[in-house]
């Protein structure tokens, strides 16, 4: 019970999505082999949203990550491998850059290192989740200190996330709760992993990781108050609290998804969106949303959680189909 998962802006769905039409791991892997390590990922990700314990193809799109200088990205597939098969052969090659960045264990993220007599440090960014963890969901804050200058986490930020989580659905809450969610709030991406804001954002043309206003993996979710000012680690002005709060209800829907089961790959909610996109002008209106179902219905659950994000809500009165399931598996 509750007690006392998008982007900085959505302008950028005015940008066109970079999916490929046949996205193989074989096709990556030749072009990882060139060098053209951008291209690859392409390929590796799209792989890897429906073949997320790939050692090979993780082992693949980490090493692409790292040469990219997104050591972030690295280091979550890099940890990924070890807790899937810490006696594989591709585990074995990622333990020295690994232990260059303090992680030498193999167990889940779901499973707290406390347990196992391990000191945890709050200023390791991987040891901070873990602690937050054994909290309640609305407690589970994580508040990175700044870096470069920058100024510090604003407290009413603290405060926007704060009602966002005391206003869900008591059901959704409880799900996040029990799915051990985690809630970072930074600057910038790069006050947590620095030389990483340059790095190209999956699934949109001409947007670094830096300009995004938040991001999810798996059930553990960041929000970033300002954008970076590409290849510098300057920060433009802050966030309004009205875009910090719809870009974290969008992110929340995506960690909702994950503790769901991916419930938006199954047949259903893929053929949904098809439809709801072949038969409407939703890829001009709004290509991200477009791009797959997974965002898709994110961006309608959002919406249906109180997003007021202009392009999302337009676009979900053309989402018919999806706009149906995604009420009725979140029950709202």
């Amino acid at each position: 019970m509750k007690g006392e998962k998008l982007i900085s802006t959505l302008t950028i769905f005015a940008l066109l999505s970079i999916r490929p039409a046949l996205a193989t791991p074989e096709q990556g892997i030749i072009e990882f082999n060139k060098k053209n390590y951008k291209v690859a990922l392409v390929q590796f990700s799209e792989h890897l949203r429906t073949h997320p314990n790939d050692l090979n193809i993780l082992y693949y799109a980490g090493v692409c990550y790292q040469l990219s200088g997104n050591n972030g990205e690295a280091l979550r597939h890099y940890r990924k491998i070890l807790d899937l098969d810490p006696k594989s052969k591709q585990a074995s090659m990622v333990r020295p850059f690994l232990a260059r960045h303090g992680i030498t264990s193999g167990a889940s993220a779901s499973q707290s290192s406390a347990t196992k007599g391990k000191t945890l440090d709050p200023n390791n960014p991987f040891d901070a989740v873990e602690l937050a963890r054994s909290r309640p969901f609305e407690e589970r804050l994580i508040i990175v200190k700044p870096k470069f200058g920058h100024p510090p986490v604003n407290p009413a930020t603290v405060q926007t996330v704060k009602e966002v989580i005391n206003r869900l659905p008591d059901h959704l809450y409880q799900i996040l709760d029990e799915c051990k969610a985690t809630i970072t709030i930074a600057p910038n991406l790069i006050d947590k992993w620095p030389g990483t804001a340059d790095g190209d954002k999956p699934k949109i043309y001409n947007v670094t990781m830096g300009e995004e206003g938040g991001r999810t993996y798996d059930a553990d979710i960041h929000i970033y108050e300002r954008e970076a000012i590409r290849n510098t680690n300057q920060l433009k002005d802050m966030r309004s609290q009205a875009e910090i709060r719809n870009c974290l209800l969008w992110v929340i829907a995506h960690a909702l998804d994950h503790c769901m089961g991916n419930y938006t790959t199954t047949p259903k909610f893929v053929e949904a969106h098809k439809l709801d996109v072949e038969n409407s002008e939703l890829r001009k209106l709004n290509p991200y949303m477009s791009y797959d179902s997974t965002e898709g219905s994110a961006g309608v659950a959002s919406v249906l959680l109180g997003s007021t994000e202009p392009l999302a809500v337009q676009a979900t009165t053309y989402f018919t189909r999806l706009k149906v399931l995604v009420k009725a598996k979140l029950r709202i």
